[in-house]
């Protein structure tokens, strides 16, 4: 009878720490899948979030004539190889807005908000533009001359990011 109630303890004791091992596997699975369901709904929460300021931003790029009238002359200087913009003229405070809404876009890229291959596909045409565009180079050129200090250095981490320094725009894919 001793020995059936000492065989019995065991089981008893053997039986706790199963249910205890099962309990501990269970919450460990419980956390593991956790941890894979956050991180994979926060990837797809940062693919939609920068797919949505792409989309946002070029509605401001493109669709704002404030900034649109500043890169299609850009652009117009650029492909004809004009050194100064024919057409339009624009004040050092609309010249400022525009290229800080580059930089703020830069500002994201860098903060590894939108990815290198989305922002290339996308913008790397535009940044050609911009960054070669004779107008740039002399509104630098002038600010310096001025007394100010290139705020917009930005610029030249874009082109070497994208290897745009002296890029033909024209054939960039």
């Amino acid at each position: 009878m001793l020995n059936d109630m000492g065989m019995r303890k065991t089981e008893i004791i053997m039986e706790d720490r199963q249910l205890i091992y099962a309990t501990w596997a269970l919450v460990l699975a419980t956390i593991i899948l956790t941890f894979v369901s956050w991180y994979s709904d926060k990837a797809t929460a940062q693919e939609n979030a920068s797919r949505q300021f792409i989309y946002n931003y070029s509605r401001t790029f493109f669709d704002n004539p404030k900034y649109r009238n500043i890169s299609v002359a850009l652009e117009s200087q650029y492909l004809s190889g004009n050194k100064s913009i024919p057409r339009w003229k624009f004040s050092d405070y609309e010249m400022d807005d525009f290229y800080n809404l580059v930089s703020d876009f830069w500002s994201y890229y860098q903060d590894n908000f939108i990815s290198k291959d989305l922002l290339g596909q996308q913008y790397s045409y535009e940044f050609c533009v911009i960054y070669n565009a004779q107008e740039t180079k002399d509104y630098r050129g002038q600010l310096v001359k001025e007394g100010f200090s290139d705020d917009y250095s930005f610029l030249d981490d874009i082109a070497k990011e994208f290897d745009l320094i002296g890029a033909n725009c024209k054939t960039l894919d």
